[in-house]
C-alpha cells in the first residue's frame, strides 16, 4: 500500500510537502463535495510547484491520498472501497491539472476503479482562475463503460451548491452489473502477451512460443487478455520491442485492463525497467512466469531452497530503480515463492543469502552422493518436456503416488522408487523436473542437485507426448538440456506416450519409424508397458552375468544377497552345499568368492 502523500516530490520545499500532509488531515461533511478553502490551498500549491495534484476522498468525506504528479494506477491500489458490483466505490477523485480537457486514461480509471466522480480542475495561472469540470461514471444498458458524463464548467464558489450526492445514486439506480477489473493484491490478474519476430524466426514457430507462453502464464493462474508480435530485424536495445510498439501497448493496456505485460523472452534488467517507466505497470518476461509457478509448485525443503537460490539470482541484477521499497513486491505473478520476502533485504544480505542457500544445495548434493552410493542398484531415469506423463509412467511402473495433474511443472521434487524387471534385476527409477522450451539457465544451475540424478543414471527414459503437432521441436528442447548436462552419451529409449488418444495406427508407426530407439506406449492405460520392462532390461543386460555356484552352508549370506540383488533359476540343496544357478549383475559377482563359482557366462 502506497504511503498517504506520494508522487514526485523532488524539488519540493520542505514547506509545501507540510502543508500537503496537513490537508490530509481534512474531512468535509457527507453532503459536501469538497470545500473553498480546500480546493484554494490546493491551486495554490499547484502554482508555486508547478506538477499536477490528485486528491482521493472517501463517502465520509476524509481525505486517503495525495499524490504529486500525474494520475496512476498505483494511486488506488490498496484503498478500502465498497466491493458489491451494483454499486460504485464510494471514492471520489480531484484531480488538478495544467490541461484543460482531462487525458483518456483518467476516464479509464473512472470507470476501472468505480469512482463516484472525478472533479477535474484545470489549473492555467491565477489570473484566468481555475475551470472546474465534473466527470461521472458513464453508463451503457446498465453497464459501467470507458468515458464520462461531464458537468460543467463551475467556479470553485459554483461547486459548493452541487447536489453531487443525488447524480450517484441515480447512477446506482441504474447500475444492473458492473465487471470489476482492478483488484489488490494478485487476485484477477490480467495479461497480455508480447512476442518478438525477427528474420530468423517463422510465424508458425512464435505462434508455438506464445500459445506455449500463454499455457504458463494461465499455469500461473493468470488471465490472458490478448497477445502481441512485433517484426523487426533484431531487439531494440531500450525497450525490445521498440518505443513505436510500447505506445501501442500504453493503448491495449487500458482497452483490455490488464495489470500486467508478459514477455516471451529474457528482458535485460534495463529493458525491463524502461518497460515499466513507460507503461507504468509491471513489466515480466518468459522466466519469471516460469520461476513463480515453480515457486507455486515446490513442496519439498530441497525444491524450496532450489527455487529462491534462482528466484534471487534472477532478480538481484534488476533491483537497480525499483525504488527504495521495492514496489514491485506487491504481489502476484513474478513475486511469489520462498524468496519474496528476502527481496525486502538490501543487496549485500541478498549475496549473502546466495552464498548461504548455494552451501545448503550442496549439502544437499553431498547427502545425495552419499546415498547413490550406498544404493548398488542401477538406475533408470525418466526425462521429458513438462507435462509430457512423466509421473503417470512412474505410477504405471512402479507404486508411486506421484501427482498427476494436466498443467504444465505439476512436479518438481524428483521420486525414485524400485522396479523389478523381468530378468529379476531391481532397478531404481526416478523422474525429474520437466524441461521446457527456453528454460531458464538460473534453474539449470539452482536444480543441479537434483539434475543429478540424471547425471548418475544408467539408462534415460525420453519421454514424448506424441499428440502434440510440435512434438519434435520440445524433443530438441530436452535434447539440449541433456547436452547441457553432458548425458546424450547414455542409453536414451524415447517412449511415445499418450498414445491411446490418436486414433490413426499410421500416423504412430510412422513416428516410430522416424524416431531410433522408440517405443509405443500409453502410460495411461498400460499399452507398451511390457515391451518397455523389456527394452530395459536390454539395456542392462551387458552388465550382467548367469553363474552356477555351490554356496556351502556357512555362507547362506551370499544367497540371501543373490535373493535380493538378482534372478535365482535354480535352488537345490545336497550334502555338498547349495548349488546355484542365478543371473545377478557383475558387481554382485565380484563379490562372491571365486572358490564357490562352477561356471559364469556374460550376457553382453
Amino acid at each position: 500500500m502506497i504511503t498517504e502523500l506520494s508522487g514526485d516530490l523532488s524539488g519540493i520545499k520542505d514547506h509545501y510537502i507540510e502543508k500537503l500532509e496537513m490537508m490530509l488531515d481534512n474531512i468535509f461533511s457527507s453532503s459536501e463535495l469538497v470545500s473553498i478553502d480546500f480546493l484554494q490551498q490546493l491551486s495554490d500549491i499547484a502554482s508555486v510547484i508547478g506538477k499536477n495534484l490528485a486528491v482521493l476522498i472517501n463517502r465520509r468525506g476524509e481525505v486517503l491520498r495525495i499524490k504529486v504528479g500525474e494520475l496512476t494506477e498505483d494511486f488506488f491500489a490498496g484503498v478500502q472501497q465498497r466491493r458489491s458490483v451494483k454499486r460504485l466505490s464510494g471514492l471520489r477523485c480531484i484531480y488538478l491539472t495544467f490541461n484543460s480537457g482531462l487525458d483518456r486514461k483518467s476516464k479509464i480509471f473512472l470507470k476501472e476503479y468505480r469512482l463516484d466522480l472525478l472533479l477535474h480542475l484545470s489549473f492555467s495561472n491565477k489570473q484566468s482562475g481555475i475551470k472546474a469540470m465534473l466527470h461521472y461514471p458513464k453508463l451503457n444498458e446498465g453497464k459501467l463503460i470507458i468515458g464520462s458524463k461531464t458537468v460543467g464548467p463551475f467556479s470553485l464558489e459554483e461547486l459548493v451548491d452541487i447536489d453531487y450526492l443525488a447524480e450517484i445514486e441515480s447512477i446506482e439506480d441504474k447500475l444492473q452489473t458492473v465487471e470489476t477489473v482492478k483488484v489488490t493484491g494478485a487476485e484477477s490478474e490480467k495479461a497480455i502477451l508480447v512476442g518478438l519476430m525477427t528474420e530468423s524466426d517463422t510465424k508458425y514457430k512464435q505462434d508455438e512460443l506464445l500459445n506455449e507462453l500463454e499455457s504458463l502464464v494461465q499455469t500461473a493462474g493468470i488471465e490472458v487478455c490478448g497477445k502481441e508480435v512485433q517484426h523487426r530485424k533484431h531487439p531494440d536495445h531500450s525497450y525490445y520491442i521498440g518505443y513505436g510498439k510500447v505506445q501501442e501497448l500504453k493503448e491495449l493496456k487500458y482497452q483490455f485492463g490488464v495489470n500486467v505485460i508478459i514477455f516471451n523472452d529474457e528482458l535485460s534488467p534495463a529493458q525491463q525497467r524502461n518497460l515499466e517507466e513507460e507503461l507504468e505497470l509491471k513489466v515480466i518476461d518468459r522466466t519469471e512466469v516460469i520461476l513463480d509457478i515453480f515457486a507455486q509448485h515446490a513442496n519439498s525443503k530441497e525444491g524450496k531452497l532450489q527455487v529462491e537460490l534462482a528466484q534471487l539470482n534472477y532478480l538481484l541484477p534488476r533491483l537497480t530503480g525499483k525504488g527504495k521499497d521495492l514496489s514491485r513486491l506487491a504481489g502476484g505473478i513474478g513475486t511469489r515463492g520462498p524468496g519474496e520476502s528476502k527481496l525486502e533485504i538490501d543487496r549485500r544480505r541478498i549475496r549473502k543469502r546466495i552464498d548461504n542457500l548455494e552451501a545448503e544445495i550442496n549439502r544437499v548434493q553431498q547427502t545425495r552422493a552419499t546415498q547413490r552410493s550406498r544404493r548398488k542398484l542401477p538406475t533408470v531415469s525418466v526425462v521429458g518436456y513438462t507435462n509430457a506423463g512423466k509421473s503417470t509412467l512412474l505410477n504405471r511402473l512402479t507404486e508411486a503416488t506421484a501427482v498427476v495433474k494436466d498443467e504444465l511443472f505439476a512436479t518438481l521434487d524428483s521420486n525414485t522408487c524400485r522396479l523389478k524387471l523381468p530378468i529379476g534385476r531391481k532397478v531404481l527409477i526416478s523422474d525429474t523436473v520437466g524441461f521446457i522450451r527456453k528454460l531458464p539457465h538460473q534453474l539449470i544451475a539452482a536444480f543441479r542437485a537434483t539434475l543429478e540424478e540424471v547425471t548418475e543414471a544408467d539408462v534415460l527414459l525420453h519421454v514424448v507426448d506424441i499428440t502434440q503437432h510440435d512434438y519434435k521441436a520440445k524433443m530438441d528442447a530436452v535434447l539440449e538440456v541433456l547436452a547441457e548436462l553432458d548425458v546424450l552419451d547414455k542409453p536414451i529409449i524415447t517412449i511415445l506416450n499418450k498414445a491411446d488418444l490418436i486414433e490413426e495406427q499410421e500416423k504412430i508407426e510412422l513416428i516410430e519409424q522416424e524416431l531410433e530407439n522408440s517405443l509405443v506406449l500409453s502410460a495411461k492405460n498400460g499399452r507398451g508397458i511390457d515391451d518397455l520392462l523389456a527394452e530395459i532390461s536390454n539395456f542392462l543386460l551387458d552388465t550382467m552375468v548367469e553363474l552356477e555356484l555351490l554356496l556351502p552352508y556357512s555362507d547362506a549370506g551370499a544367497l540371501e544377497l543373490i535373493h535380493k540383488r538378482g534372478k535365482v533359476f535354480t535352488e537345490e540343496y545336497s550334502n555338498e552345499g547349495i548349488f546355484i544357478r542365478a543371473r545377478i549383475s557383475q558387481e554382485i559377482a565380484n563379490q562372491v568368492d571365486e572358490d564357490y563359482i562352477i561356471s559364469r557366462k556374460s550376457l553382453a
